[in-house]
């Protein structure tokens, strides 16, 4: 009977094939398999084989927020996993911000303290979420929102703070690479941001640029070494007036889109950033009355989109043809202007920690 147990190194290989919930049931089979689970090498090495979707919209029928957990089974909707499988949320009050930064697949979170400067009205917050190893990062641009206090010389124009997990605290970084007038779109999750290779990436406004008018630019954020920096832009993208934002594609491809729009048909164009600088790859058009907007790519390079109409909205994507095909599992009416996707892979990052709330005093 001894000679049909499966050898302790095999029992370890086959362990990286199971989801989360199973893993941390093992811990309970013995102490070889907990410590094994619990190593520092094994979470950092895990990464889940199944791909899950993290949708949230608002409800037509009371407005209020609505969440869904999928499991892509048969990979018919492989997107880009999120920063090591941990989702990050954002709110903000009177009082203060909370980030919330969540492990979906072991169920695990913990809240944390987002300090506001003083004068909180005059200012907007925008986050960006990644982890360096296994330490989760939360960068906090605050920048002055009040347009004719710019020239205030007694006016703080943006504050630049990074948390780390590991030590608990907000730290307060210099700002000498940014603009004195840079604006940036407000999160209601950290989505206005985006995490590849380690490098955080916003896209921003130059409010006051040189030549008169506002610019286009994009900043970046070396989880590594802290520093900020800027990405080059060619000039017809710094001055367009055209609709510009940011998604992902595959691990490693920071995409750009500019979006024109046209009577009955919306038109996009896509920018992939390769070694520093952003490239035209090709253009695809949606002919329709209803608004689309594009909320990240298929591995195949098909695009995900929300159509909206006066109120309501329904998840889609576009073939290479140009043809509007419905998600199955996602027919869904949300109200416009609410579909926010997440997709990850799970982890077993935060899986030992109970949910708590991290208070910088």
């Amino acid at each position: 009977m001894s000679d049909r147990v499966i050898p302790h190194k095999i029992q370890k290989l086959i362990m990286k094939w199971f989801p989360v919930r199973s893993l941390m049931r093992f811990r309970s089979v013995s102490k070889e398999w907990k410590s094994h689970i619990d190593s520092h090498e094994f979470v950092t090495q895990y990464t889940g084989l199944h791909q899950h979707i993290f949708l949230t919209y608002d409800h037509p029928s009371d407005y209020q927020a609505r969440f869904v957990d999928m499991l892509d089974d048969d990979h018919t909707f492989p997107l880009n996993s999120c920063s090591h499988g941990l989702l990050c949320f954002y709110a903000f009050s009177r009082r203060g911000g909370i980030a919330i930064i969540w492990n979906p697949a072991a169920q695990r979170a913990l809240n944390v303290d987002v300090p506001m400067v003083a004068n909180w009205g005059a200012y907007s917050t925008t986050l960006g979420f990644g982890v360096l190893g296994t330490d989760p990062k939360i960068v906090k641009i605050n920048f002055l929102d009040w347009f004719d206090q710019l020239q205030s010389p007694s006016v703080i124009l943006y504050q630049v703070q990074v948390f780390t997990l590991s030590s608990g605290r907000w730290r307060t970084l210099p700002t000498d690479n940014l603009p004195t007038s840079i604006s940036f779109r407000r999160p209601g999750y950290c989505d206005y941001s985006i995490e590849i290779d380690g490098i955080i990436y916003w896209f921003a406004t130059d409010r006051i640029a040189v030549g008169g008018g506002s610019s286009n630019l994009i900043i970046s954020f070396d989880l590594k070494t802290e520093e900020l920096g800027r990405v080059n832009l060619l000039d017809s993208l710094v001055w367009s007036q055209n609709i510009l934002f940011m998604s992902k594609r595959g691990e490693s491809h920071v995409v750009l889109l500019e979006n024109f729009e046209e009577p009955n048909r919306e038109v996009y164009g896509v920018w992939t950033m390769e070694g520093g600088e952003f490239t035209h790859r090709y253009t695809f058009d949606v002919a329709t009355p209803d608004k689309v907007f594009v909320t990240g790519f298929r591995q195949g390079g098909e695009a995900l989109l929300e159509m909206t109409d006066d109120r309501t909205g329904q998840l889609v994507y576009n073939r290479d043809s140009g043809r509007i095909r419905n998600i199955p599992g996602f027919e869904l009416g949300g109200v416009g202007h609410s579909f926010s996707v997440q997709p990850y892979k799970e982890t077993l990052l935060l899986y030992d920690l109970p949910s708590f709330t991290v208070q910088d005093n």
